[in-house]
């Protein structure tokens, strides 16, 4: 019985190598573009990539398989954006001391003169962990207070070290920021300076596609018609649409994604249009990678559609990173088996307030990929080589187990 008991030990390995990771050399990325920048790129700022049609289409659901290359063959660490409407940006930096005054026994206060009321989220930066203790009130004039309104804070990075820093959003305050310690044991245990950063946000970036409208009609009074994207699936966002006069009153638009893996769902619209004083406006949604939307809306005259469909607006993966000291860098990708990998950079891209945008020249082939023979590697690529291997095993074992009752019988 050496045979079925060597052939059971097999087994095991083949069905790890069916289910395991697959390697993250760029060696395996048969594809390859090189990414055109400015000449005059200025210290500090960043690159920029965006998602585009050929990329969609080459690249493996979700571009987990997409890799920044430096000249030298290395993998360059970056910031992932995934579709989204709004980026957040930590702009100017300001530093204020802190006039700390003895309320006699009470508390320590001071007053922060900000110098114009502020239009902007504002990320307060205390040095050490004593901020937390704070209470923050805001005012006009400097004698009446409010408290202020605290704002989560996306993609704020954490200080260097536990305990290192203390830092807290809070909503745009008046000309004045007023800071009460209670607790405290004596003047050298406060914080003696804070630093205040501007938090601006801003729209990210949209990009039309070519579309097609299918099964246009009406039932009753209710419209519906199927917007299809030309080319692969991409994160839709926004429709401008224009209609055939201002109205008032508008009317309700419902929105239907067809999902990658099946089904649909309805998006509910961040924006929707205004046409009390013109005939053209946009409908935002949240970003929805998808080839097709169904939209619906009731209470419509035929036979008329209510509006023209002007534009589809798609919101593209970015792909964010401080430029490596020289050569070429390229984007590589094309290998659906290939893991996706994060560097935990996209804090760092918030905080920079200078992006450049790189295009993408046309796919070439990688010198440096090396298709995966025979081997590990090769199985975990296909599936259903395995599939087959494990079922000729199974039968030889079985003929073998077979084999063996029938001696023993005899």
């Amino acid at each position: 019985m050496k045979g079925p008991r060597a052939i059971l030990l097999l087994l095991p390995l083949l069905v790890s190598t069916a289910g395991g990771a697959v390697s993250r050399d760029v060696t395996s990325l048969p594809w390859q573009r090189t990414l055109q920048l400015p000449e005059d790129v200025a210290p500090g700022s960043w690159i920029e990539v965006r998602e585009d049609r050929i990329l969609a289409e080459g690249a493996a659901p979700g571009f987990g398989d997409v890799r920044i290359v430096d000249d030298a063959g290395q993998l360059v660490p970056v910031a992932v954006i995934e579709p989204r409407l709004h980026d957040t940006r930590f702009r100017r930096r300001t530093g204020y001391a802190i006039p700390w005054v003895m309320v006699p026994a009470r508390h320590w206060e001071g007053v922060l003169d900000l110098g114009s009321r502020r239009s902007r989220t504002l990320l307060l930066d205390f040095p050490g962990p004593e901020g937390e203790r704070i209470r923050l009130l805001t005012g006009l004039d400097g004698n009446h207070w409010t408290p202020v309104v605290v704002r989560r804070m996306e993609f704020m990075p954490e200080p260097p070290e536990p305990g290192a820093r203390f830092r807290i959003g809070i909503e745009p305050p008046d000309r004045y920021l007023k800071l009460i310690a209670e607790g405290f044991t004596g003047r050298t245990s406060l914080p003696d300076s804070l630093e205040i950063v501007e938090v601006e946000t801003l729209d990210a970036p949209r990009e039309p596609v070519p579309f097609g409208i299918e099964g246009a009609k009406f039932s009753g009074r209710t419209w519906e018609a199927t917007i299809v994207v030309e080319g692969p699936a991409r994160a839709i966002a926004a429709l401008v649409l224009e209609v055939p006069r201002p109205t008032p009153a508008g009317f309700p638009i419902r929105v239907e994604a067809e999902l990658p893996r099946g089904g649909r769902r309805w998006l509910r619209p961040e924006r929707e249009p205004n046409w009390t004083s013109t005939a053209v406006d946009t409908l935002v949604m949240v970003p929805m990678r998808t080839r097709s939307l169904r939209i619906e809306v009731e209470n419509a005259d035929p036979p008329n559609p209510p509006f023209t469909i002007r534009q589809v607006e798609v919101v593209p993966q970015r792909w964010m990173f401080p430029p490596p000291p020289a050569g070429d860098v390229r984007l590589a990708y094309g290998d659906p088996y290939l893991e996706a990998r994060r560097w935990g950079m996209e804090s760092a891209a918030a905080w920079e307030p200078t992006f450049v945008l790189a295009s993408l020249a046309a796919p070439e082939p990688n010198p440096s990929y090396a298709p995966p023979g025979p081997g590990l590697e090769w199985l975990r690529r296909h599936p259903p080589v395995v599939g087959v291997i494990m079922v000729f095993l199974l039968l030889l074992v079985g003929l073998v187990i077979l084999r063996g009752g029938r001696k023993e019988t005899a």
